[in-house]
């Protein structure tokens, strides 16, 4: 049987777990549809989610169709949950984005179009609520061609729409149709047009398909999700346009893991795309994880149990091959990214976004503040994109927006009984040193109570991504114990600089080292490091760097004046403003122009509500994390520090004896 892995992404309220519980029930999986409204359907299986109406995890069922298998995964369409959908689209094998007849091209359908043509996914376009009163099929027909980079290809048309007697009828096959979009993308194909060589029907359709299956050609069909219209065409259309996984059964073991989840007793399930191979009940398997520095770290599990996905459950299986969703028990190690045997083509990475907010969290009863960092750890391995920290202070989280941070809230509430307090969200910043500084401290020394001897250096290293150590030293005048401490320490410190921010990019060299063979130890070092480290640094000063983004803003010709002058309010620096239609020949007043250009981050989310009600809800900005830059206005912003702050030298001794 043929395997497919799909996603269903689309704007929030478009239908797109409507349309799953629909396919569900078509293919027989399910006797009855389960209504969003009600809280009734399969794949939105968290209360919360029953409760909002709106998905927040990716979750996946199976289905059968004509001798064919789909693994489908029901995505999130909240922008606060798009690194969810960008983590989906790593393991897929094709993409049905559903678009409202009545809404048409929503400011997250284009959000979404736009990373499934960057990833060059097979694409299909389901358009769906053709029963809803002002259903226009032609008008979202015509947004998709204006907007896509792929020729569009209808495969459906509408009969009696916009009422429950609403009917789609395939259409046939057209070769003028189909010869246009081949000339458009094969030029040995225009060739022959234009000579008038013969092509048959079925080599035109044959081409066609393989297009559309390696994402070159955008094929459209209609229907609704509700009424059940167009879905049996739709599930026709998917096994003929998408791809299938050909993976070989004898080679290696190639997988992914995409997501984690836990049984209720805590114990972990790993959720893996599998590629190649075979993996069995029982045996050991590789695993490799890339590492921040670019290396691979290698280890192995034993897999006690695997699952794969069928008609709409899960089925205990004594092996899975190629092709497959397959949740794996045993690998309490493992997590999200991590490789599954050796890395193939297969096997792309998903660049996902990273959070530009963060916000302290702390129980509302101070004794559970254990339980909730053991809480929070819990969800954060089940979706990596949640980072948390505990210190002296209290826990910080990294989120992506305010919807995120009351979903967790929620979470912890009914999940684990834990009430909770979040401070007010804030941008994270990082800082970077302005020249070269230089500080040493000797054993003995007034000041100094510890026994230890360290000199070091700070410098920018060009900008650099992270933290280089260098020794300027004699590697074996100090024993390894105490390298390792003072390396380790130089790191830790630095996630705290002269503002409270990271520093994400400096050279740090150690240029002077002692100590006493009897009395020092390696905790010397570690309490002494912060202190010169950090007059070091003060010596080099500092500068605090904001996130940029890089954004794409679509905007009615009315709108674009004040548009301007707000995004240059929120400085904005424009790289490119034009019509959005490259051939078009006049500006009218409802024409659609593009803007490009760069801005602070933080900005962003402001400039998305203000552009919503500038434009009539016609507008939209998109934008994308691109580095960062120092911030313009003066004074830095500060972060509150939550280590014993080595830049106050008397405090800092104070909290190391514990007389503070």
């Amino acid at each position: 049987m043929k395997k497919t892995n799909i996603g269903i992404i689309a704007h929030v309220d478009a239908g797109k777990t409507s349309l799953t519980e629909r396919l569900l029930f078509e293919s027989g999986v399910l006797e009855k549809v389960g209504k969003v409204d009600e809280g009734s359907t399969l794949t939105d299986s968290l209360e919360l989610e029953k409760r909002r109406g709106i998905t927040i995890k990716a979750s996946a069922v199976s289905f059968e169709w004509n001798e064919h298998k789909f693994n489908l995964i029901d995505t999130p369409g909240h922008t606060d949950f798009i690194a969810e959908v960008e983590r989906s689209l790593g393991v897929l094998d094709g993409v049905i984005l559903v678009i409202s007849a009545v809404e048409g091209m929503q400011a997250q359908t284009k959000i979404l179009l736009a990373a499934v043509e960057k990833m060059r996914l097979p694409t299909l376009i389901f358009i769906n609520k053709i029963d809803r009163l002002g259903a226009n099929t032609n008008v979202v027909v015509q947004q998709l061609k204006k907007r896509s980079n792929r020729p569009v290809l209808e495969l459906s048309q509408v009969k009696q729409s916009r009422n429950s007697s609403v009917q789609v009828e395939p259409l046939d096959y057209n070769r003028e149709r189909c010869s246009e979009i081949l000339g458009a993308l094969d030029e040995v194909f225009l060739h022959d047009f234009v000579e008038d060589v013969f092509v048959s029907d079925d080599q035109i359709r044959s081409e066609i398909l393989n297009l559309c299956g390696e994402g070159h050609c955008l094929p459209v069909v209609h229907g609704s999700a509700i009424t059940g219209a167009g879905i049996s065409h739709l599930l026709d259309i998917l096994t003929l346009y998408f791809p299938y996984s050909e993976g070989n059964p004898d080679a290696k073991v190639s997988g992914t893991v995409f997501k984690i989840l836990r049984e209720t007793s805590g114990e972990k399930i790993a959720c893996v795309r599998l590629y190649e191979g075979k993996i069995r009940k029982k045996t050991l398997i590789s695993l490799q994880r890339s590492l921040s520095d670019g290396k691979v770290e290698q280890r192995y599990g034993k897999l006690q149990k695997i699952e794969i996905y069928r008609n709409g459950d899960t089925v205990e299986v004594s092996e899975a091959g190629p092709g497959e969703l397959v949740k794996c028990w045993g690998l309490e190690e493992i997590q999200i990214g991590d490789i599954v045997g050796i890395k193939t083509s297969y096997i792309s990475r998903c660049n996902l976004a990273e959070p530009y907010l963060e916000a302290g969290v702390e129980a509302n009863n101070p004794q559970e503040r254990h339980k909730l960092f053991e809480k929070l750890w819990l969800m954060a391995e089940e979706d990596p994109l949640i980072q948390l920290k505990q210190n002296e202070s209290g826990i910080c989280l990294k989120l992506f927006g305010e919807v995120q941070k009351q979903v967790i809230q929620t979470t912890l509430l009914e999940q684990y009984g834990l009430e909770v307090a979040f401070t007010e969200s804030r941008m994270i910043c990082v800082e970077r040193p302005n020249g070269i500084g230089s500080a040493i401290e000797y054993a003995g020394s007034s000041g100094n109570p510890f026994c230890a001897t360290v000199g070091l250096k700070i410098e920018l290293n060009g900008n650099i991504p992270g933290i280089q150590y260098e020794l300027d030293v004699e590697p074996g005048v100090l024993p390894t114990t105490f390298h390792r401490a003072i390396e380790e320490t130089v790191y830790k410190v630095l996630e705290q600089g002269l503002f409270g921010w990271q520093v994400d990019s400096a050279k740090v060299t150690l240029i002077k080292t002692g100590y006493s063979s009897s009395d020092t130890t390696a905790g010397d070092f570690r309490k002494l490091v912060p202190l010169v480290l950090m007059q070091a640094y003060k010596q080099a000063g500092a500068t605090v760097l904001e996130q940029i983004s890089k954004f794409h803003c679509e905007a009615l010709n009315s709108s674009l004046g004040i548009l301007m002058g707000r995004l240059r309010y929120y400085r904005a620096v424009i790289l490119e403003c034009s019509p959005l239609l490259k051939d078009s020949t006049e500006v009218e007043e409802d024409s659609e122009w593009l803007i490009i250009g760069r801005m602070p981050t933080v900005f962003v989310q402001t400039i998305q509500k203000e552009l919503y009600k500038l434009s009539n809800g016609e507008g939209v900005l998109y934008a994308s994390a691109d580095g960062f830059e120092p911030v313009k206005t003066k004074p830095f912003p500060e972060r509150p520090r939550t280590d014993f702050n080595p830049l106050n030298r008397h405090e800092y001794l104070l909290r190391q004896s514990g007389a503070y």
